[in-house]
């Protein structure tokens, strides 16, 4: 299977760079899932190094919904790509 995009440029640049480097955004999301994840299971781990506080739970599960909200309002899973 084929497909071809066709852009007329430069007034559809930005979406010309979105299609271009969709791959690289997937995989950005895929390291702040992983990251947020990281922090919820070891939230010990969480630890700002500057003054040694940590990030309480609660903070954790809220940016992590925050996160999973905002892709599930996209209809995006980070799953359709094997």
């Amino acid at each position: 299977m084929q497909a071809t995009l066709t852009f007329n440029l430069p007034e559809e640049e930005p979406e010309y760079t979105m299609a271009v480097r969709g791959k690289e955004f997937y995989f950005a999301l895929l390291q702040v899932r992983d990251n947020l994840r990281a922090l919820v299971k070891y939230p010990e781990a969480a630890r700002m190094s500057s003054d040694e506080q940590s990030l309480d739970q609660h903070t954790l599960d809220v940016v992590e919904s925050m996160f999973w909200n905002v892709l599930t309002e996209h209809t995006i899973t980070l799953d359709e790509i094997p």
